[in-house]
C-alpha cells in the first residue's frame, strides 16, 4: 500500500499490484515484484498482468499437488 500511495504516478489499477504480489510468501520478493511493476509502468506504462506466480518457486505450493 505505501508504494501505491507514494508513488508519483498512479497506476490505473490497484489490482496489479496484488496480482505481481499474490501468494508470494517472501516479503522481499513480494516487495522487488512491486517495485519492477511501478518501474516498468513510471517508464513506458507498461503493465504486467500475467499471473508471476507461474513463473516463481517463491510462491506458496498446494502440498496436495502432484
Amino acid at each position: 500500500m505505501k508504494a501505491y500511495v507514494t508513488e508519483p504516478v498512479k497506476t490505473p489499477w490497484y489490482i496489479d499490484l496484488l496480482n505481481t504480489a499474490l501468494e508470494v510468501i517472501d516479503l522481499e520478493v513480494a516487495e522487488q515484484r512491486i517495485r519492477d511493476y511501478l518501474d516498468a509502468f513510471g517508464r513506458d506504462g507498461t503493465r504486467i498482468t500475467r499471473n508471476l506466480a507461474f513463473d516463481s518457486p517463491t510462491t506458496r505450493k498446494d502440498p496436495h499437488d502432484a
